[in-house]
């Protein structure tokens, strides 16, 4: 059991996930619109540049992050900057391929994880002579290099499936929301492994400590994925209850549901730049988040129905 959980704790290799990552940005970069994209593009351009907001629910975190991207363009030291559709089609391949790097550090995480066990228990079950011993390690690095490369796979078909393909190659905030959903999985994993430590502890509150860091990190950025794309919260709600439940009893005390309480409010501040935002009156905005009710009309999706993708405009046309 040590064994498996020393082999545990150390991390799959950082490299791989940067070299694929890389490599994936490579080819997006040489597939990527050169201008104006189809779909929302248009329209989440032009909010970048004007400062308004967009159609429901306003997408808060895109917009401040392609308004980052068009400020640190333009403070660039170059003489000819491309436009900035160029530059928001670009933040859309870069989110795409670091959640491809991600992709793959959680599945190398999770077969190293995996592996770590089903060698522990042999370890477990065999005399340790040196002969065996060599085999184990062996065998161990056999399995963390499998690990390697199947996150390698996995991310390669996530990456260039061809909706994730066209959705990275264009402004859209189906990149960003990727970039965060595979975040949080990757920091629940992290989460995960800490929750089992505390229990071969036999449950002492003296390393609770990063267990709750991890949880606030998980709020966080659940947080910070409500405020991007409202589809996150099928995944939101379930992390949200596995963290609490396998949490206790460490995240059940006053402090760290307050802190958690306050990470998830951190992920969600986003949303200040509606009601900012339309308070400035900016002419090419959509909707009214001056008020409460426009604010929560908005945030809702009320205008094309909370639980519907799509309006329902032209339904009942012939």
């Amino acid at each position: 059991a040590a064994a498996a959980a020393a082999a545990a704790s150390r991390p799959a290799s950082a490299a791989i996930p940067l070299i694929l990552s890389a490599a994936v940005f490579t080819v997006y970069l040489r597939t990527m619109y050169p201008t104006v994209g189809g779909g929302d593009s248009g329209e989440l351009v032009g909010v970048a540049c004007s400062g308004s907001v967009a159609h429901p629910p306003g997408y808060p975190l895109w917009t401040l992050l392609a308004r980052g991207t068009l400020g640190l363009a333009r403070s660039l030291p170059v003489t000819t900057i491309p436009e900035p559709a160029w530059w928001l089609n670009s933040l859309s391949a870069f989110l795409s391929a670091a959640s491809a790097g991600l992709v793959q550090s959680c599945v190398a995480r999770l077969g190293q994880l995996m592996g770590a066990g089903l060698i522990g228990e042999a370890r477990g079950q065999s005399k340790q002579l040196p002969r065996e011993q060599t085999a184990m390690e062996s065998r161990q690095a056999l399995v963390q290099g499998l690990a390697e490369w199947s996150g390698v796979l996995a991310a390669g078909l996530f990456a260039f499936a061809r909706d994730t393909w066209e959705l990275s190659v264009q402004a859209e905030v189906f990149a960003l929301n990727n970039f965060l959903v595979a975040l949080v999985f990757r920091v629940v994993i992290e989460y995960s492994v800490e929750v089992q430590r505390l229990r071969q502890d036999g449950g002492s509150g003296a390393r609770s400590g990063r267990l709750i860091q991890l949880a606030c990190a998980v709020a966080l950025v659940c947080g910070l994925a409500l405020s991007n794309q409202h589809t996150s919260v099928i995944y939101v709600v379930l992390i949200a209850l596995f963290v609490m439940v396998t949490g206790f009893p460490w995240l059940w005390r006053p402090a760290p549901l307050v802190l958690l309480t306050l990470s998830a409010l951190a992920g969600l501040a986003p949303y200040l730049y509606l009601p900012i935002t339309a308070a400035q009156r900016p002419r090419d905005s959509w909707g009214d988040q001056r008020t409460l009710d426009g604010f929560l009309t908005h945030f809702l999706r009320r205008e094309y129905g909370t639980f519907k993708l799509a309006s329902d405009l032209g339904e009942d046309q012939d």
